[in-house]
C-alpha cells in the first residue's frame, strides 16, 4: 500500500511563544477509488496520555476514529516526502 510522510506545522491550538512546538508529521496512505487519506497515530496517543486514557476507554476510540482519515483545521503541510512546497 502507497504510504508518505507529512512535514507541517498546527497552529491555533494555543498561544505558544515556541514556534518550534507548531513543528509536526503524520503520515497518509493511498487508498485506490479515493485517493491520499491523512492518519496521525501520534496525536491519538498524545491525547491519552494528556487525558491517562487507555486503549479501550471509548474516548480513545472517538480520537482514533477522528484521526484516521479526519483533518482539522489547524494543520498546515509544508512538505511530503522530501519535496518542499
Amino acid at each position: 500500500m502507497p504510504a508518505r510522510e507529512i512535514f507541517g506545522v498546527t497552529l491555533g491550538r494555543e498561544p505558544v511563544v515556541d514556534v518550534t512546538r507548531w513543528q509536526h508529521c503524520w503520515a497518509e496512505f493511498f487508498l485506490p477509488g479515493y485517493g491520499w487519506v491523512p492518519v496521525d497515530p501520534a496525536d491519538v496517543r498524545k491525547i491519552m496520555l494528556k487525558k491517562g486514557l487507555t486503549l479501550k476507554d471509548p474516548e480513545t476510540r472517538r480520537w482514533r476514529d477522528y484521526f484516521w482519515g479526519g483533518w482539522d483545521p489547524y494543520r498546515v503541510r509544508l512538505a511530503v516526502g522530501g519535496t518542499w512546497y
